[in-house]
């Protein structure tokens, strides 16, 4: 019965898709005078993109080019008004999780958030940046771009090829020919990716994620290897943040998944903090983004870290370049 219910729901989900497809076919998109990249996906869940849109903002801000990053701010508990936030100022209650980890990893980067994509764009571009990212803008078609970038996770890229909520695409397969360029993340580059059929013609780059540092919530600089720990991590793919902390050397004795997005309670941190002394832990371990949201409340005898992630970009000299508009 479920999963007839699924069925009929993903086949109105088609529909709606479809007009809203052929709506944008004779609707123009909106105009900013800033070059925008749009960053994005045809799935739900994690696929890099918001580390793609970081890699972007932080090799264009290094090249000189002023760069601000817009987001949505999903889930963030304030209001849903334009909030804007830097290093120096990045509370996740206003800004939300994704753009407070962001403004915290890159010096001198402003991220722009509004229920509107397309109006925090605009502010960005009126406040003389050259240069606007738009993280998760695939679907945002309201906003002009000028180039296309869309993320692809090698190891489940459509899943089982429906929309949802049977499956896991927002869009249907064909949608990725609006897209100018491909990133497929991969564990490793000797992946084959020519199985996935992407539209011919585009240019496709291969990512893998890699570990920058690791960080405790005083700044410093943490070695995990043969340590004890605990993980813990509210994100779409908590599993791909486990491989990652098992390529630490870390000594993992306890691993807890929560709901994407998710926002920790007291009760929650009491609780990670009981399985720390349970298991003889002498480090909780997480994502960079469930750590803006829990660094205040965490108790300051209980060591906190978190993971620090990277890019490699395969011909990454052409990938600098497309950003670049060289």
């Amino acid at each position: 019965m479920r999963k007839l219910l699924f069925f009929l729901l993903t086949a109105i989900y088609c529909l709606i898709n479809l007009l809203w497809d052929l709506y944008w076919r004779i609707t123009r998109s909106e105009r900013i005078s800033s070059r925008v990249i749009s960053v994005g996906n045809i799935t739900v869940g994690g696929s890099g993109k918001t580390s793609l849109a970081e890699y972007i903002a932080s090799r264009l801000l290094s090249g000189g080019v002023k760069t601000a990053v817009v987001a949505r701010g999903y889930k963030r508990p304030a209001s849903s008004s334009l909030a804007i936030c830097d290093s120096q100022s990045h509370d996740w209650e206003s800004c939300g999780d994704e753009a407070a980890a962001l403004a915290r990893s890159i010096e001198g980067l402003k991220i722009y958030v509004d229920s509107s994509k397309t109006y925090a764009a605009l502010k960005a571009s009126e406040d003389g940046h050259e240069v606007v990212v738009v993280d998760d803008g695939f679907q945002h078609r309201r906003l002009g771009r000028d180039l296309d970038i869309v993320c692809i996770d090698s190891f489940n890229p459509f899943g089982n090829g429906w929309l949802l909520p049977y499956g896991i695409l927002r869009e249907p397969i064909r949608s990725l020919k609006r897209a100018d360029v491909f990133v497929v993340f991969v564990e490793n580059n000797d992946i084959d990716i020519s199985n996935l059929s992407l539209p011919s013609g585009k240019q496709v780059f291969k990512a893998r994620k890699k570990i920058k540092s690791i960080e405790s919530d005083k700044n410093e600089l943490i070695d995990l290897k043969g340590k004890k720990v605990i993980g813990f991590c509210g994100i779409a793919n908590p599993d791909s943040f486990y491989n990652t902390l098992e390529n630490t050397g870390a000594d993992i004795v306890a691993f807890e998944r929560f709901k994407d997005h998710y926002i920790y309670r007291i009760e929650d941190i009491e609780s990670l903090t009981g399985l720390m002394e349970k298991a003889d832990a002498n480090t909780a371990v997480t994502t960079l983004k469930d750590f803006v949201k829990i660094e205040r409340d965490w108790p300051h005898d209980k060591k906190l870290c978190y993971i620090k992630i990277n890019l490699d970009i395969d011909n990454e000299e052409e990938f600098i370049r497309l950003i670049r508009d060289e």
